[in-house]
């Protein structure tokens, strides 16, 4: 999978149907957008051509028309309502770096899991919209892992 160092980086538009604003011009067919303004949490991700038309096409109140499979991934983390408990007591989990694809059939999708807070593969949808996509966690995220990996590497 390519990196963000040569996506074309975008700003969410200020309105629904709005304007996606260039921030960086990229070269590799992927494209990064910031988090939700307003948003609890900051939750950038990066879009294959085929994801980020879904995005678009749902954030302008439309209803997407996925053809093919599309992939978008997110190297820092999700956060999302903790339905199972089973990783703590919080109302929130935060589901780690993930790799997110849409264009499955939605019947199928229905039928696994919807739980993003039991640490597996789960179908999730856009805040307001029925389409469902899968995502699937790359690992566990751990706060104490993550604080003392990152002092490994600085020391």
């Amino acid at each position: 999978m390519r990196g963000p160092q040569n996506a074309t980086v975008l700003d969410r538009p200020s309105s629904p149907g709005g304007e996606f604003r260039v921030r960086r011009a990229g070269t590799n067919g992927w494209t990064c957008l910031p988090g939700y303004a307003g948003a609890a949490h900051d939750e950038p991700g990066c879009f294959d051509q085929v994801f980020l038309q879904f995005i678009k096409d749902s954030m302008a109140g439309l209803t997407p028309n996925v053809q093919r499979i599309g992939i978008s991934y997110m190297y820092g983390s999700k956060w999302v309502p903790n339905k199972s408990h089973a990783m703590g007591s919080s109302a929130e989990f935060r589901v780690g770096p993930h790799i997110m694809i849409i264009g499955l059939d939605q019947k199928t999708m229905q039928t696994l899991n919807h739980d993003g807070s039991n640490g597996e593969p789960y179908v999730n949808s856009l805040p307001g919209h029925p389409e469902l996509f899968l995502v699937n966690p790359i690992r566990e995220w751990d706060d104490a892992q993550a604080v003392s990996t990152i002092g490994a590497v600085t020391r």
